[in-house]
């Protein structure tokens, strides 16, 4: 069966995170690891002084400049493709840095064309199968199987969140290969 892959950009094929922090530590003489990221709200993890400025960060069109894929985005991506899927890249951005992670996308091979990217601040608007994301508000949304990607900010009680997981029936994932296995074996 060939299906519709949604693939969330940031947190799961490009280690945004990594930069993100370098910036802020670099700028406010902090040394914040993405270990340490345990929730989704990152203004709270940050110093006080710098508080949501953090979010600032996300506007600066070079950040890009210095983002890695995840490791194995690349495979899995060409895999998925050669297996037949339709995969497309599906992320939140700012307004200010709408269309920047496209070109990353494309530098990387993890897209063909435009036809192959969505911005979208509401997840729950996507028609495909399948999404992997690492943010499980945008899961909650999602009207097809949802797959959460292991990340340190995603391990937090959901329940404080109002977000019932066994209503949605999230499945974890530990790395994009383990992504891949799942999916052939769901599939299977």
């Amino acid at each position: 069966m060939k299906i519709t892959i949604a693939l969330d950009v940031d947190g799961v094929l490009a280690r945004l995170h990594d930069e993100w922090l370098r910036r802020y530590n670099r700028d406010w003489d902090d040394n914040l690891q993405v270990e340490q990221i345990t929730e989704w709200e990152i203004h709270k993890l940050v110093k006080p002084e710098c508080g949501t400025h953090i979010y600032k960060y996300l506007d600066d069109t070079t950040i890009y400049d210095h983002v890695l894929p995840e490791k194995d985005a690349q495979e899995v991506v060409q895999r998925l493709r050669a297996d037949g899927h339709r995969v497309v890249l599906a992320t939140t951005s700012t307004p200010k840095s709408m269309g920047r992670k496209y070109a990353w996308a494309k530098h990387y091979g993890l897209v063909e064309s435009t036809k192959d990217y969505i911005e979208v601040g509401d997840k729950g608007l996507l028609r495909a199968d399948v999404l992997l994301d690492d943010y499980i508000g945008n899961l909650e949304a999602f009207k097809g199987w949802s797959v959460i990607y292991n990340q340190p900010w995603n391990k937090i009680n959901h329940h404080t969140l109002g977000i019932n997981l066994r209503a949605i029936a999230v499945t974890r994932v530990l790395t994009l290969s383990g992504f891949y296995d799942t999916l052939c074996r769901w599939l299977a």
